[in-house]
């Protein structure tokens, strides 16, 4: 329904947003495969653990703790019950 060259406008202006998103999308899958490779080789290389200080903390203070605590009491009430 277009003339000939709105339709070559069109198609050029399509072709360059392809070509922009799929270099936006391999840059993209390029880093995630890097941050891949990056943890593979910490993990590999015999560091224990990848969380820093403060993460470590805040998962002993907000998981461990509370999950002994839940533990400990489950276990007192049926001691009692028994």
């Amino acid at each position: 329904m277009a003339c000939t060259s709105c339709k070559k406008n069109a198609k050029n202006k399509t072709d360059q947003l392809k070509s922009g998103i799929d270099s936006v999308l391999n840059s993209v899958d390029e880093s995630i495969n890097d941050q891949k490779r990056k943890l593979g080789d910490e993990l590999l290389a015999g560091s224990s653990s990848i969380l820093n200080i403060y993460e470590k903390i805040g998962v002993t203070v907000f998981a461990w703790i509370p999950l002994i605590f839940g533990y400990y009491h489950i276990i007192k009430l049926i001691i009692s019950i028994i």
